[in-house]
């Protein structure tokens, strides 16, 4: 289970992605994030595809390492392909730009009763939306991958600053989200940790049906939230006994923007701009 959840976890490295700044590539994410939702066509979203795995290759980041994070939404990639698969309305037009099977002349159509069925335009356009998910999911984990917890929390700070003069709390905000991220994997290992403690005891997860699936689970929810809660009290202390008190903290190695990293900026927003205008 660790080994399949990868988000949060960072991987040290010299790639130019790694080199960013923090708040570049948070800025970016996010923009590009919102531009997916307005490519839509096939062309469009396979180009995007192509420049998230050149993200990729350029982070070198492991293919089997960015795969284990689609792990944990396999059940809403399915899901969602099986709910555009099928059709209450058979013959309605497809969404604009993406049927596909219609101009290839492959407008197939199987009646299961009345006018609900199957229709391969509505397969294609649980794959698009599919595939929307996976490059969502992989441009987040990219940003866990090439940015340690520090400089995502430093950089979540100074870009939230000026919300200081409103009186809301960033730098206990920053601290909440950087603490809630680093949660994750340790959550994953403390599960995988009881899960085989559970299954030394004889304890099987694999067969019967849903229901007896998921009462075999109580065994090992149980002493993770125990643990979960251990750990928060432990790290509560640990903050005590350094006098953490919340409020604005100094850094030591502060990493302002420099040119490069504005100019990357720049291009890159101005590229994600281009994609949606022309794709």
């Amino acid at each position: 289970m660790t080994q399949a959840l990868a988000f949060g976890t960072y991987i040290p490295g010299t790639s130019p992605i790694h080199a960013l700044n923090a708040q570049v590539k948070i800025i970016l994410a996010c923009v590009f994030s919102i531009a997916v939702f307005f490519v839509e066509s096939w062309a469009g979203m396979l180009i995007v595809t192509a420049l998230v795995a050149m993200l990729y290759v350029m982070a070198r980041v492991p293919v089997t390492r960015a795969a284990r994070g689609l792990i944990p939404i396999i059940f809403i990639l399915v899901f969602t392909i099986i709910v555009h698969t099928f059709s209450i309305s058979l013959g309605s037009a497809a969404a604009p730009g993406l049927s596909t099977a219609g101009s290839l002349g492959l407008t197939q159509e199987w009646v299961l009763f009345g006018s609900f069925g199957i229709t391969l335009d509505g397969l294609l356009r649980g794959l698009f939306f599919a595939l929307r998910i996976v490059l969502l999911v992989l441009i987040c984990s990219l940003l866990t991958f090439t940015s340690s917890m520090m400089e995502l929390t430093d950089a979540m700070l100074r870009m939230f600053g000026p919300l200081r003069r409103f009186g809301v709390p960033v730098d206990d905000i920053a601290m909440m989200i950087s603490i809630a991220l680093r949660f994750i994997p340790t959550t994953a290992r403390e599960a995988q940790m009881i899960q085989l403690a559970q299954k030394a005891r004889c304890a099987n997860f694999d067969d019967g049906n849903v229901f007896v699936r998921l009462k075999s689970w109580v065994p090992v929810f149980i002493p993770l939230f125990v643990r979960l809660f251990r750990r928060a009290d432990d790290l509560a202390d640990a903050m005590d006994a350094r006098c953490y008190a919340g409020g604005r903290r100094t850094r030591m190695s502060a990493r302002p923007m420099n040119a490069g990293d504005v100019a990357t900026l720049v291009i890159g927003i101005v590229a994600i701009i281009a994609l949606c205008v022309f794709l």
